[in-house]
C-alpha cells in the first residue's frame, strides 16, 4: 500500500471584509492538532507597516478525498477589542500558540498574559492574571509553552 504527498496552497490574506489582500503576509505562523483535526494559526501583517494587524485561525479540510483536494477554511479571528489587549502586552510583534485539546492559548512575548480561544464555542477569553507574592515585578518569570499529551496505556 503506497502512499504520496499532496501539495497543498496556504490560505488567501483577506482584510475584514473578506476581500483577498496581496500586501499582507503571516507571522508567527503555527500548524497545530486540536481534537484530531489540523489548524494553521497566523498574525496577518501588513508589508508597508511591519506590524500584526489580525490573528487568524484556518481549519484544514477536505473538499474531495477521492481526488485528494483540500483546502483551508478560516474559521476565526481574535476579536478586535482582544487582539488591542493582546498587542499591547507584546515588546515585539511574535506571538507563540499551542493547542491542548479544545482549547489554542496564544500569548505574545515578553508578556504572561494568554488568551484562551475554545473551537467548539468559538470564544476568546483571558487565563487569570498570574499573581506570585515573591516575584511582584515579574523578574524571575519565564513562560514557555508545549502541548504534551502522555500516551493512555491501558
Amino acid at each position: 500500500h503506497s502512499r504520496s504527498w499532496t501539495m497543498v496552497a496556504m490560505p488567501p490574506l483577506c482584510t475584514n471584509d473578506h476581500h483577498v489582500n496581496y500586501n499582507c503576509n503571516l507571522r508567527s505562523t503555527r500548524l497545530l492538532s486540536c481534537e484530531s483535526k489540523i489548524f494553521m494559526v497566523g498574525g496577518l501583517e501588513k508589508h508597508s507597516q511591519g506590524t500584526v494587524i489580525a490573528i487568524i485561525i484556518w481549519q484544514f479540510e477536505i473538499m474531495d478525498s477521492v481526488r485528494s483536494e483540500w483546502k483551508w477554511k478560516e474559521i476565526g479571528r481574535m476579536p478586535h477589542a482582544v487582539f488591542e489587549d493582546f498587542v499591547r502586552t507584546s515588546c515585539s510583534n511574535w506571538f507563540e500558540c499551542v493547542a491542548v485539546g479544545k482549547y489554542m492559548c496564544f500569548r505574545t512575548h515578553g508578556s504572561l498574559k494568554v488568551v484562551v480561544y475554545n473551537i467548539r464555542d468559538c470564544t476568546w477569553n483571558w487565563l487569570p492574571k498570574y499573581d506570585d507574592q515573591h516575584d511582584p515585578d515579574h523578574k524571575h518569570m519565564l513562560l514557555r509553552s508545549m502541548a504534551y499529551h502522555p500516551w493512555n496505556y491501558q
